[in-house]
């Protein structure tokens, strides 16, 4: 692990939040695929994201942690 992996606990009030927010936002994106996959939703982002995936192209294939993070 990167050193900038610890920083986001050092127990200040501005990390805290931002710890805060990024949690929030890969449960809510992790939310997002899950109910883009359930209902077949296209023209969205996340169903570029998920339509580039299933190529299996190493060019564009991203894990869903990068999925997330692209979508954050």
């Amino acid at each position: 692990m990167s050193l900038l992996h610890y920083l986001r606990y050092l127990p200040t009030r501005e990390f805290k939040r931002y710890r805060g927010y990024l949690d929030f936002v890969r449960e809510y994106s992790k939310g997002l695929i899950q109910k883009n996959v359930r209902e077949q939703d296209s023209g969205t982002i996340i169903s570029a994201l998920l339509n580039a995936n299933e190529s299996k192209d190493p060019h564009t294939y991203m894990s869903e942690p990068e999925m997330i993070d692209q979508i954050s």
